[in-house]
């Protein structure tokens, strides 16, 4: 199998012999993979020696990728994850366990691209919430060096729980919000007993501009007050406020725009996700069985982190050929509903005028609470992270 890489730094796709220009250790190393015969361009191969200090703290940015989003014009946002490998059984015992965190810029419309990662392995050091932020802060800070990108950026998108906290701290304090996407929401609310509709009503249905944003959240605000248990309130507020704060963000940069809510959100990032740590399993595996040298940590960490840096480039490859489909998809989306009442789903009612009207109307009802039953587990961040194991 050959497959052509390139960088940003070449228009020239030649496929050359893997053999003559995996010149590293660690590039011999993958070198020695059943399933890992790939053909580097030149560039390609200048590309991962320069990023040779990097690797061996286990990360890797690909700067060349901000390109595509400072090409468009439209927002975007960036969601940050962390994934979890299959225990390495070839492995050391102190290097079975293995982490890679991630984050991927994507438009509304479903571009989307990785744009850093890091491996790391629990028996040497814990990725949590500091590794989290240094990557938050590096992609960011990255960021304010392109000020007419920066101001296309309206949120970041993830899971709330402890270990992501930090890094939201962070943004929060540069002016940038964080929205809870709406599946680990959706799960949160699940976990202490309420069934959650407020939100999914909310990003299913109202269409978002400049001229009707704040009508809609001070109508959701009333909602939440009515229906929602006081002691979960709190919860719903700070979502309302973020929400708010991201499309101030997107009026101010895009004022004729409008959106549903409900483009926002991690889903394809975290199939994206699952897919990359299916592929580097097998290879890990076959690499920890077949090199000693992998029995030291560091090189470990190096090995994984090249290893997925090529995985991840070949992924964002195949994800700019797909964008003239998604493209002519969207357009061809953007024809049918053109003429005809929306087809999207709608929970309740047929407007969003009689969602509102349907539940904040009601008479004497209290506040509702559902009991869910689920298999308990206390520890939310645990819980979450279990649903991208492969």
């Amino acid at each position: 199998m050959w497959v052509k890489l390139t960088t940003r730094d070449t228009e020239n796709y030649v496929a050359i012999s893997f053999a003559t220009f995996l010149t590293t250790n660690n590039m011999n190393y993958l070198r020695e993979l059943n399933n890992f015969q790939i053909g580097f361009t030149h560039a390609f191969d200048a590309w991962m020696k320069n990023k040779e200090d990097i690797l061996e703290q286990g990360y890797c940015l690909f700067t060349s990728n901000f390109k595509l989003f400072a090409d468009l014009a439209e927002p975007f946002f960036f969601a940050f994850d962390v994934f979890h490998l299959k225990d390495m059984q070839n492995a050391p015992k102190e290097l079975y366990k293995w982490k890679i965190f991630s984050i991927a810029f994507s438009t509304l419309k479903g571009d989307l691209q990785i744009v850093y990662l890091k491996a790391m392995t629990t028996g040497v050091n814990r990725l949590g919430s500091a590794s989290i932020k240094e990557g938050v802060e590096i992609v960011h800070n990255t960021l304010l060096k392109k000020p007419s990108l920066h101001h296309k950026l309206v949120c970041a998108i993830a899971n709330k729980c402890a270990a992501n906290m930090t890094a939201i701290s962070y943004l929060q304090s540069m002016g940038i919000p964080v929205i809870y996407d709406l599946n680990h929401f959706t799960n949160t609310m699940k976990r202490n007993n309420n069934f959650e509709e407020v939100f999914n009503n909310l990003f299913m249905v109202p269409n978002f501009n400049k001229s009707n944003f704040l009508e809609l959240l001070g109508k959701t605000k009333d909602l939440v007050e009515k229906i929602v248990p006081e002691e979960l309130q709190h919860r719903y507020f700070d979502e309302i406020l973020s929400v708010e704060c991201m499309l101030k963000r997107l009026f101010n940069a895009f004022p004729q725009w409008n959106m549903q809510l409900f483009f926002l959100n991690s889903n394809r990032f975290e199939l994206l996700g699952a897919k990359l740590c299916n592929e580097l399993h097998s290879d890990a595996e076959e690499g920890f069985f077949k090199i000693n040298d992998l029995k030291k940590p560091q090189i470990a960490i190096k090995f994984i982190a090249s290893l997925t840096t090529v995985k991840v480039h070949l992924i964002n490859l195949e994800l700019k050929k797909n964008r003239k489909w998604i493209q002519e998809f969207n357009q061809m989306m953007d024809e049918e509903e053109a003429p005809r009442p929306s087809k999207r789903p709608k929970w309740n009612t047929d407007t969003v005028e009689e969602f509102f009207e349907t539940h904040l109307a009601k008479e004497g009802g209290g506040k509702s609470s559902y009991s869910v039953v689920e298999d308990a587990d206390d520890d939310e961040e645990e819980d979450y992270l279990r649903t991208n194991r492969i």
